[in-house]
C-alpha cells in the first residue's frame, strides 16, 4: 500500500524527532528544565504542545471510528461538548495552577487533601500515563498500513518515543509535538478532499448509507444510544483532570500565555474534529464491512498519491507519538517525584531526580506495550482507561480547587477509591447491560465526595473575595 518513497518520508521523519531529542539534551540543568522547559513556554510551543498532545489516538483514529459507527452525532456529542466544557478550565484554573508550586498532580492532590489520597492518585495516574489505547493504535496501524506484526511496531514505535523523550524532556516533547502537529494537520487535510472527491460529495454519501440502511447516523443525535451519549459528554471532561494540561500550564512563560494557548486550541479542535467526522463518515460508504479504524485508514491511504500517502501515516504517527511522549514524560516524573524522592531518597539531588524520570518513561512504555493487545479497538481502550482515570480524578480535582463547602481529605479519598474502582468492577464484570462503567462511576465519584466531606478536619480556607485551596 505504501512506495519505497513513502516508507523512506516516514523513517526521515521518526530521525527527525530523535534528533531535536538530542538537541535538547545538553540544555537540561535542573529537574525545572527537564519536566517544565523552566517555565519559559511560548505561546507557539504551548499551542503546538497542546493541540499536538489531545490528538493522538483518542483524538484522531478513535473519532473517525466513532464517525464510522455513529456518524454526526459522534461530533455533536462528543467533539462540541468536549471541547466547550474547557473553556473554563482556559479561563480559571490555568492560571490557578500557573500560580502554583506543584509540579505533578500527585503534588496538588496532596495540597488540596492529604498524602495519602496523593498516593492513591499515584498509583492510578501511572496507570493511565501508559496511554495503552495509544499504543493499540500503533498496533493497528502496522497491521493495516504495513501488514506486519503490530505487536513489533507498535513497540519499535515507542522505542523511538521513550528515546527522545529520555534525552530532552518537555521542551524536546514541546518542540516535537510542533512538527508532529503541523504533519498531523497536514496529512489530514491532504486526504480528505480526495476522498471526498472519490466519493461523488455528498449526494453519493447520502445514497451510500441509504443503500446500508444508515441513514439515521446523519442525524445530529442519530446512531447513538442514550447511555453512550452521556458517556461521551462525561468523557469531555477529562481535561479537569489531565495531568498533560496541567504541566503545560506551569511551563507556559506566563498566565496570559497559558490562558491564550488553551483558548486558541478550542477552535482549532473543533475545526480538526470536523474533518475527522467527515472522514469517518465517507469510511462507512466506502468500507462498510471493515474495523472501523482500518477503514479510516484504508480510505486515507486508497487515495492519495505517493509521498502524500508517506506524510499521511508520518501524520498519524505523529499524531500518537506527540501523546505518548507527553504521558510518558508525566508518568516518569511521578515515579522519580512521588515515589523515589518520597519513598526512598527524599534528599535525591536534582540529576538523581532526573535519571530517575528517564528510568521511569522507559518503565511507561514497556508498560504500555505489553498492556496493548488487550484491546482491539482505539475507542473502547480509550472509554476504559480514559473512564478509570476521569471517575477517580475529576470530582477530587475540580471539588478541590473550587468546591466553596466543607472540604475534607477523607472526601477525595474516597471519591477517588470508589470512582476509579466502580469502573475497574464494571469493566470485570463485563460492562452489564450495555453501559460504560463511567456512566455508574462518575455520580457515585461525586456522591463518595459529598458523604466523605462530613469527616475529618474541614480544608476549606476562606478568604475575603472567594475560597483559597491551593
Amino acid at each position: 500500500m505504501l512506495t519505497t518513497i513513502d516508507t523512506v518520508t516516514i523513517i526521515l521523519y521518526a530521525a527527525l524527532v530523535v534528533g531535536i531529542g538530542f538537541f535538547f539534551f545538553s540544555k537540561i540543568s535542573s529537574m525545572e528544565d527537564f519536566y517544565l522547559a523552566g517555565r519559559k513556554l511560548p505561546l507557539s510551543l504551548t499551542v503546538g504542545t497542546l493541540m499536538a498532545t489531545w490528538y493522538g489516538a483518542s483524538g484522531t483514529i478513535a473519532t473517525a471510528e466513532y464517525a464510522f459507527a455513529y456518524g454526526l452525532s459522534c461530533w455533536v456529542v462528543w467533539c462540541i461538548p468536549a471541547h466547550l466544557s474547557r473553556i473554563p478550565l482556559a479561563l480559571w484554573i490555568a492560571p490557578k495552577v500557573r500560580m502554583s508550586d506543584g509540579v505533578t498532580m500527585p503534588d496538588l492532590i496532596e495540597k488540596l487533601y492529604d498524602k495519602r489520597t496523593a498516593i492513591v492518585s499515584t498509583i492510578m495516574l501511572l496507570f493511565y500515563c501508559t496511554v495503552v489505547y495509544e499504543v493499540t493504535a500503533l498496533q493497528v496501524l502496522g497491521n493495516s498500513v504495513w501488514q506486519i506484526n503490530g505487536f513489533w511496531f507498535a513497540a519499535a514505535c515507542v522505542g523511538i518515543v521513550v528515546i527522545y523523550t529520555m534525552l530532552g524532556g518537555l521542551l524536546s516533547v514541546a518542540v516535537t509535538d510542533m512538527v508532529q502537529m503541523v504533519f498531523m494537520v497536514v496529512g489530514l487535510c491532504i486526504a480528505l478532499p480526495f476522498a471526498w472527491a472519490d466519493t461523488g460529495g455528498w449526494a453519493n454519501i447520502l445514497n451510500g448509507l441509504s443503500q446500508q440502511g444508515a441513514s439515521d447516523i446523519l442525524a445530529p443525535l442519530g446512531g447513538m444510544s442514550p447511555f453512550k451519549m452521556i458517556t461521551l459528554v462525561i468523557l469531555g471532561l477529562c481535561a479537569y483532570s489531565d495531568p498533560t494540561y496541567y504541566q503545560r500550564f506551569s511551563a507556559a512563560d506566563s498566565q496570559r500565555t497559558a490562558r491564550r494557548g488553551f483558548l486558541i486550541c478550542l477552535s482549532l479542535w473543533i475545526s480538526f474534529d470536523i474533518c475527522l467526522t467527515m472522514m469517518g463518515i465517507i469510511a462507512r460508504v466506502q468500507y462498510p464491512n471493515l474495523v472501523p479504524g482500518t477503514a479510516y485508514l484504508t480510505l486515507s491511504l486508497t487515495y492519495l498519491p505517493p509521498i502524500l500517502k508517506g506524510l499521511f501515516i508520518a501524520g498519524i504517527l505523529g499524531a500518537i507519538m506527540s501523546t505518548l511522549d507527553s504521558y510518558y514524560l508525566i508518568g516518569g516524573t511521578t515515579m522519580a517525584r512521588d515515589i523515589y524522592t518520597k519513598i526512598f531518597n527524599p534528599k535525591a539531588s536534582d540529576k538523581q531526580i532526573v535519571n530517575w524520570t528517564r528510568v521511569g518513561v522507559l518503565l511507561m512504555g514497556i508498560i504500555g506495550v505489553l498492556l496493548a493487545g488487550q484491546f482491539t479497538m482505539v475507542a473502547d481502550a480509550w472509554v476504559f482507561i480514559g473512564g478509570l482515570w476521569i471517575a477517580a480524578s475529576v470530582v477530587p480535582v475540580v471539588g478541590g480547587l473550587f468546591w466553596p463547602y466543607r472540604r475534607t481529605a477523607m472526601g477525595g479519598l474516597l471519591s477517588m477509591l470508589i470512582g476509579g474502582g466502580t469502573v475497574a468492577l464494571w469493566k470485570i464484570l463485563g460492562n452489564p447491560y450495555g453501559i460504560d462503567g463511567l456512566l455508574i462511576a462518575f455520580p457515585l465519584s461525586f456522591a463518595c465526595f459529598l458523604i466523605g466531606n462530613q469527616f475529618g478536619q474541614n480544608l476549606t480556607i476562606k478568604k475575603e473575595g472567594g475560597v483559597t485551596h491551593v
